[in-house]
C-alpha cells in the first residue's frame, strides 16, 4: 500500500530521504554483518505483566 503521492515520493527521493532499501533489506544486512547483536529485547517488567521472563533475541537467532 502506497500512502504518499507520486510527487511526494519523487521529492523525498531527490532529497535523499527515501531510497530503494526496505526494512527487510536492512534487517538481513544486520543479521549477516552482526548476528550476535541484540535485535529484540522484552521490557524488564514483562514477568510482572505477563508472567513470563523477559527475553532477548539476537539478529542471528531471529533470522
Amino acid at each position: 500500500m502506497i500512502l504518499a503521492s507520486h510527487e511526494r515520493i519523487m521529492e523525498y527521493t531527490r532529497m535523499g530521504c527515501w531510497g530503494s532499501r526496505t526494512l527487510l533489506d536492512d534487517f538481513k544486512q544486520h543479521a549477516h554483518n552482526m548476528p550476535d547483536a541484540l535485535a529484540i529485547v522484552d521490557p524488564l517488567n514483562k514477568e510482572a505483566l505477563l508472567g513470563a521472563a523477559p527475553e532477548r533475541v539476537r539478529y542471528g537467532q531471529f533470522d
